[in-house]
């Protein structure tokens, strides 16, 4: 894989994790495609723009404060065009 790519990779997921700590829902809504699905633990998937902001109040209501700190981004490529992204967090 090239390294431009693993650097699009963690940019993007230093990205996405600033906007969660940032408990900005309009901006966490933003980061997925009109019908894109976000999945919590063992919840039920929420499917689409309305459903990931709903997913996210419901996170965000209930905490003070989140952050994440990213420690290693791995890229596998899985066929074509599919990349699996393995995130070591704190």
């Amino acid at each position: 894989m090239s390294p431009e790519i693993i650097a699009k990779h963690e940019r993007f997921i230093q990205k996405y994790f600033s906007v969660v700590d940032s408990m900005d829902i309009e901006n966490f809504k933003n980061l997925f495609l009109a019908d894109g699905t976000f999945t919590l633990g063992n919840y039920p998937a929420a499917v689409g723009h309305s459903q990931v902001g709903q997913a996210a109040n419901g996170i965000f209501t209930v905490l003070s404060q989140i952050r994440h700190q990213v420690v290693k981004v791995y890229s596998v490529k899985e066929g074509e065009s599919t990349f699996n992204l393995i995130i070591f967090i704190l």
